[in-house]
């Protein structure tokens, strides 16, 4: 194990090979944002290029993990394969536990919501648009269904920003994503802290980078593609 980083050498590997495939072919791809939905496919799901594209890694460092060879592997990955995927709590756990022999962390749990019921049935009101509440650090308090339908990462990331920043597929999601996203929400975390310099949570948003890497951007890093993540 290296900074977070865990070679498999399990033998359930040939397990692991063989769910990844069952799961990328399970898939939608007309619900999947940056896959080419138009273009006519000889199997169904997801390909292995563009799963490789969507978490961030080589399309051939994801070949070979799902060909069952050992490959390094993060937590982070992990977490971004999960919603690639669109696994639900259970299928998370196998995954880990295939990958790194260890359950994975918990999800963050929802803060503790300043949102009632009666603020449930405002955005609820708000049917059949999306819509969301948040806090201070852009934490998503409460949502309608329709805003997961939108967004369903919801279930793996609850912080807006380090989706936004710390997941490939919001490239993909975010048309235009450097000018019409990134720029401004950059500049929005830079006034939340100007004008609220001691809040802790504003500042670990901040200096937030993917698990087991040292150095480095914080939200505003890019996954690398080329090689282990």
């Amino acid at each position: 194990m290296r900074d977070g980083v865990h070679t498999s050498e399990s033998p359930l590997t040939d397990d692991l090979g063989q769910l990844l495939r069952y799961w990328r072919e399970r898939l939608d791809h007309r619900r999947i944002p940056g896959v080419d939905a138009s273009r006519r496919r000889l199997k169904p799901g997801l390909t292995q290029s563009e799963v490789a594209h969507l978490t961030g890694v080589a399309e051939s460092w994801y070949r070979q993990l799902e060909g069952n060879r050992p490959r390094p592997v993060s937590e982070d990955f992990l977490q971004r394969l999960s919603m690639t995927l669109r696994l639900d709590e259970a299928e998370r756990v196998i995954l880990f536990q295939l990958a790194l022999g260890r359950t994975p962390p918990p999800t963050d749990p929802l803060p503790d919501p300043s949102a009632d019921a009666n603020m449930q049935a405002v955005l609820d009101a708000l049917l059949p648009h999306p819509a969301y509440l948040s806090n201070l650090w852009w934490d998503i308090l409460a949502h309608n269904q329709p805003q997961e339908d939108w967004f369903p990462w919801l279930p793996y990331e609850r912080n807006l920003m380090r989706f936004a920043f710390l997941f490939p597929e919001a490239r993909e999601q975010l048309v235009n994503w450097r000018t019409d996203w990134a720029v401004p929400f950059l500049a929005q975390i830079r006034y939340a802290i100007a004008t609220h310099p001691n809040s802790r949570e504003l500042i670990r948003l901040r200096d937030r980078r993917p698990r087991g890497k040292r150095g480095g951007p914080g939200v505003v890093g890019r996954p690398s593609r080329h090689g282990a993540p």
